[in-house]
């Protein structure tokens, strides 16, 4: 239930009024949207609240699962629809929706070996990702531009100019995903009022002594942060 009821609150009634037209919680008995209107008014706690309302019956029946499961993939499906054109949005919030949106859509293009014709759309979308630090999705498109120009176009001044940021943002993204690593296990050592532990602050200074070559000079939020 949690689930849902950060979907729904995350999608209002005024942005899903434009994609009505696709058929967004239309089904016919009208049950997914009066459970939309239902948790959008904060009606339903519960599973079982929620199943009696509806149909009276148990959240552990079937019928109620299913109806559950379709509003749950509605809603995630209308978050690629949401206009962050309108609201208060930062201009990194805007780049951060449309880029992981942009770049599921041409991931799931890469599944049907669609790729020539969208590599305009690639290149620019990697611009975009150095642009706002996402490392993961500046990656992701350097590996697909750098495979695109060796293998369909040969175009060795490009190939080369995507392997060297293929890369380098792999370099980043592996610092990422350690300092993440590292900040997770201080935070739990905290957690757990432990952290008095001599081996613990070995531990941190370790890894600072690691990093702090890094700090301030590679460009990734996300590392800089953590």
């Amino acid at each position: 239930m949690k689930a849902l009821q950060e979907l729904v609150y995350i999608l209002s009634r005024n942005k899903t009024k434009n994609i009505r037209q696709y058929g967004f919680l239309q089904d016919k008995s009208g049950r997914l949207m009066a459970f939309y209107n239902a948790l959008l008014d904060e009606k339903f706690n519960t599973d079982e609240e929620a199943a009696k309302a509806l149909l009276n019956t148990s959240s552990k029946d079937k019928t109620y699962r299913r109806l559950k499961n379709k509003l749950k993939k509605e809603l995630l499906n209308a978050l690629f629809f949401v206009d962050t054109s309108k609201g208060n949005y930062t201009d990194l919030q805007k780049a951060y929706h449309e880029c992981y949106k942009d770049w599921s859509n041409l991931k799931i293009l890469l599944g049907y070996k669609s790729r020539s014709a969208w590599l305009d759309f690639f290149e620019k979308l990697l611009t975009k990702a150095i642009k706002f630090e996402f490392t993961d999705i500046a990656f992701n498109v350097a590996r697909v531009l750098k495979s695109q120009y060796s293998i369909q176009l040969r175009d060795e001044k490009k190939y080369i100019k995507y392997e060297k940021l293929v890369n380098h943002y792999l370099f980043i993204l592996q610092l990422e995903v350690k300092s993440e690593d590292v900040y997770n296990k201080i935070t739990m050592e905290y957690a757990r009022s432990i952290s008095s532990n001599p081996e613990f602050y070995l531990f941190i200074q370790e890894h600072f002594l690691e990093f702090k070559d890094y700090l301030g000079k590679i460009n990734s939020y996300r590392f800089n942060m953590s």
